[in-house]
């Protein structure tokens, strides 16, 4: 147990070095869970690291409880605009049909506009396979849109 929350802080430790928030905001994913409103809305930070990014998300509604990582690798395109895309995890707590817990991977591409001051618009499309999501498993969520805004720390 003692190097199990060794190992958990040397982990953390080493991200907390070589991590530097990138941005802070608000992400809407109004459908998921296979088209259903979801009206989720999710805070989400951006940290620089590894030669690329690390987003956490955390969502709250009355139906899910959700938090979400991915790693992203990000390029420049003509102009004040970027792509991205990567690869992450989630967790969630579910209270609506029946509760239970839900554990998925996911990938994550999307656009962002980088406006002059520093605030940062973007779209992207996350599908989620979950592996376990209520009492069922293996669910393919594939209607994942999301839209939101960043504060950027430059």
């Amino acid at each position: 147990m003692k190097k199990n929350l060794f190992l958990i802080a040397v982990a953390i430790t080493s991200i907390s070095l070589n991590a530097q928030i990138h941005s802070v905001g608000l992400r809407m994913n109004p459908m998921s869970q296979l088209g259903e409103f979801a009206g989720i809305g999710e805070i989400t930070v951006q940290l620089e690291a590894f030669d690329g990014r690390i987003e956490a998300n955390l969502g709250l509604n009355k139906q899910v409880k959700e938090i979400t990582g991915t790693y992203q690798l990000a390029h420049d395109l003509p102009g004040a605009f970027s792509w991205y895309y990567g690869a992450g995890v989630t967790f969630g707590i579910r209270t609506f049909d029946s509760n239970g817990i839900n554990l998925g991977l996911l990938g994550i591409g999307g656009l962002e506009y980088n406006f002059d001051f520093p605030l940062q618009a973007f779209a992207d499309y996350r599908p989620t396979l979950y592996l376990i999501n209520g009492p069922n498993v293996g669910v393919l969520d594939l209607v994942a849109f999301g839209v939101g805004a960043r504060y950027r720390f430059d």
